[in-house]
């Protein structure tokens, strides 16, 4: 009698619930994130998940270094991560559709909670959004190391390689443990150092196996006839991640993060506790959605390199979607362009918004992203620094290329012929026309008028989870 009333009881609940979802308000940009987060992300996972040669049961009972199949299992463990982070964006997305309603409508959970002052009213909703950023960052660095190492596969795609990868993470898992055991008991179980041995073996068969330039994951001279002194045999993150890059298509610069610093190092301060006062300044619900966005994209660039190295085609839909991210579109697109943006020596540019600087020189690193020296000519940003590096990324706006001063007269004149001060100028060389229209830009920064007036009405000074958005020009 008692199991029938809370099976009532639930399902009375559950109606109810699916009574609100129904009445729900869409709020903007909450269906696209649904599609693109949850429901392709669960579609293309579980499609691949019946091309790999295993199965929900020996995932979960056979060790990881006993599967014939190493790829196939690699792979599974791939799709598992997607299909948990496509729940976990679910879950943010029905916090969020939630929370903005209670916002727009002065219902804030923060009332549950008894009477409180403001200042406490806001310390209880900056903690809830830096949690939920936390736990954001934590998937993206997860998935950041997965879709590096996928990469990377990309190139190396044999199965030797796949074996030889668990099984070598395996033996230094194992390793580690010993030493802790060691460290702070004094002693270590023979178990475990049979254990140790046991994955030697594996790992010793399956390293004759590969070429040395094909073990992409372990550092230089490691050998395995015997077990290593340190269990540090595996390559820094900070190396793997260097090595997808120059082979990461555009797509994947983007949501890496283009370095080490800005995408993996920054997702991982979140993970260390620190004495920095608050994590994040002016979080809000569309700083989460770009969260949501991010983890969707590294969940589908996952995806594809999966499909990629299974051998699969994705369906037409699958196959439409990893074209776009691959490619780049829209903002993706733009931020890409940040980075390889071309400037050329001589023109006229603006790096924070208020400065204009001129450019003296340009170099380009092994990754492709593109550098350049400025020399400061108005309102340097710090008074003892007159010329200095920047990357593309960081210039904020192009006041005027100095090989298109002329054409830009030349364009006035075509709108209205009858400008014979145009005519006058155009007769002047080009190289005089650019030194006239620099003085004239350097006098106007001097008066605030340039800064006021034209850089900073079209500088996007929007503050995301990729940093500044720098608009493309």
């Amino acid at each position: 009698m008692k199991e029938n009333i809370l099976k009532g009881r639930y399902l009375i609940k559950k109606i109810i619930m699916n009574l609100a979802d129904r009445l729900t308000l869409q709020q903007e940009g909450y269906k696209e994130l649904d599609e693109v987060g949850v429901t392709q992300l669960l579609k293309l996972a579980n499609n691949l998940k019946a091309s790999v040669a295993i199965d929900e049961s020996s995932f979960k009972f056979v060790a990881n270094v006993g599967h014939r199949d190493a790829r196939s299992f690699y792979i599974y463990s791939v799709i598992s991560e997607v299909a948990k982070v496509a729940i976990v964006n679910m879950r943010m997305l029905e916090f969020l559709r939630d929370s903005e309603e209670e916002e727009r409508f002065k219902l804030t959970k923060i009332k549950l909670v008894g009477n409180t002052s403001k200042e406490d009213a806001d310390l209880f909703m900056r903690v809830i959004l830096e949690g939920l950023v936390d736990e954001q960052n934590f998937w993206e660095r997860k998935l950041t190391e997965c879709l590096c190492d996928l990469i990377s596969f990309s190139k190396y795609n044999e199965e030797q390689c796949f074996k030889l990868f668990i099984a070598a993470n395996e033996l230094s898992d194992a390793l580690y443990a010993n030493s802790d055991f060691l460290e702070f008991f004094n002693c270590c179980p023979e178990n475990f150092e049979r254990t140790a041995l046991d994955l030697l073996k594996i790992t010793n068969e399956a390293f004759k196996k590969t070429d040395k330039d094909k073990r992409w994951f372990l550092n230089d001279n490691v050998l395995f006839d015997k077990l290593p002194k340190h269990p540090s045999f595996i390559r820094s993150y900070r190396d793997r991640f260097k090595e997808a890059i120059l082979l990461a298509n555009n797509g994947e610069k983007v949501v890496l993060g283009f370095t080490y610093q800005v995408g993996y190092g920054g997702r991982s301060e979140s993970m260390h506790f620190g004495i920095k006062g608050p994590s994040y300044w002016n979080l809000n619900f569309e700083y989460l959605k770009d969260g949501i966005f991010i983890i969707s994209m590294l969940g589908l660039h996952i995806l594809n390199r999966a499909y990629s190295i299974i051998g699969v085609k994705p369906t037409k839909a699958g196959e439409g979607i990893f074209d776009t991210i691959v490619n780049g579109s829209g903002a993706s697109q733009a931020l890409f362009m940040s980075v390889i943006k071309d400037h050329d020596i001589g023109d006229l540019v603006s790096i924070g918004g208020e400065d204009l600087s001129e450019i003296l020189d340009i170099k380009t690193s092994k990754y492709g992203y593109k550098a350049y020296r400025v020399k400061y000519l108005v309102n340097p940003l710090l008074p003892t620094v007159l010329e200095e590096w920047w990357p593309a990324r960081y210039i904020q706006k192009r006041i005027i290329k100095k090989n298109k001063a002329r054409q830009y007269f030349e364009e006035m004149l075509k709108r209205d012929s009858s400008k014979k001060e145009i005519k006058v100028i155009l007769e002047m060389p080009d190289e005089l026309i650019f030194n006239s229209m620099k003085k004239v830009f350097i006098d106007l920064a001097r008066r605030g008028i340039l800064q006021k007036d034209f850089i900073k009405k079209s500088v996007l000074r929007k503050k995301s989870r990729f940093g500044h958005k720098p608009k493309d020009i």
